[in-house]
């Protein structure tokens, strides 16, 4: 046998048929509603979850205060791979000019 091969049966031959999907199953994390919650609360509950946050800010000039989720992709009560992304807008006031 090809000495190359036998590692990689070597690597593969303690795993059984199903412990791949246990594994898969085992790291789904149930998405947090974020919605109207203020930025540090977010903060706090998708690190609770697990996820990795994409924010969209909604006026184009926002203020420098803190700024309240009004929207979010994917919705709860929907499940997400553990670390998956979650994308949540997020209203300031507009900034004077």
């Amino acid at each position: 046998m090809d000495p190359e091969l036998e590692g990689e049966l070597e690597i593969g031959a303690g795993l059984r048929s199903d412990d791949w999907w246990q594994r898969f199953r085992a790291k789904r994390v149930a998405v947090p509603d974020v919605r109207g919650l203020f930025c540090n609360v977010r903060l706090e509950v998708a690190a609770r979850a697990s996820l990795r946050l994409t924010t969209v800010r909604l006026p184009s000039r926002p203020m420098p205060v803190e700024g309240l989720v009004v929207d979010q992709s994917p919705r709860a009560p929907a499940r997400l791979h553990e670390h998956g992304g979650l994308t949540i807008q997020v209203w300031h006031p507009h900034a004077r000019p």
